[in-house]
């Protein structure tokens, strides 16, 4: 991973997914707790890998009109999860050399809902059996309403069951807990009665 600092001092260095990128995405920041990072990302990788990022840089919207490879904008995500959305972005971009075949949960979980806010997950879902077959043998400790919410999320329907399954056999109050998320619920109380 190749990073390069801009020229102005107080603002963050870019982490280069493409060296050809014709867009800087400036994600996270100071109003939700996480330092902003600059992604050197591809836009047409974006817009092949998501529908609501193929509508904002298709030139309908300011966002796509000035995109280039010598002189990128920098548009501001100032409300999304930072490695998440690097993380998101190595895997539309095909860079995933050095990508971890372990995940924290806080940190699937957040990748999770970052793929479900941009419709991406289909792209993450080999990653996500990954990551989520890392917890399924696991102890009654480990926070499965998460997980089950991350399988949700990630539309990975045998972990969702087996999460379902592990759910059910150790919480037999099932129907009293809450399965929100940063104080969202995620899965429609359809699909968990």
């Amino acid at each position: 991973m190749t990073t390069f600092s801009t020229p102005s001092g107080d603002s963050p260095s870019t982490i280069i997914i493409d060296k050809r990128g014709d867009v800087i995405l400036q994600v996270g920041g100071v109003d939700n707790g996480n330092a902003a990072v600059n992604l050197l990302v591809s836009s047409k990788v974006l817009m092949l890998a998501s529908p609501v990022l193929d509508a904002m840089f298709d030139g309908r919207f300011m966002e796509g009109q000035a995109l280039s490879n010598t002189s990128p904008p920098t548009i501001p995500f100032p409300e999304d999860n930072p490695e998440a959305m690097q993380l998101a972005c190595k895997l539309m971009h095909m860079q995933t050399r050095d990508i971890s075949d372990k995940l924290d949960l806080d940190a699937l979980v957040n990748f999770a809902i970052l793929c479900d806010k941009y419709s991406c997950s289909h792209g993450a879902r080999a990653w996500g059996k990954v990551w989520v077959s890392q917890f399924l043998p696991g102890s009654d400790d480990t926070e499965f309403e998460k997980l089950l919410v991350v399988a949700y999320l990630l539309g990975l329907p045998y972990e969702f069951q087996q999460i379902s399954i592990i759910l059910v056999r150790h919480r037999p109050a099932l129907e009293n807990e809450d399965f929100a998320v940063y104080e969202r619920d995620y899965i429609p109380s359809l699909v968990i009665t």
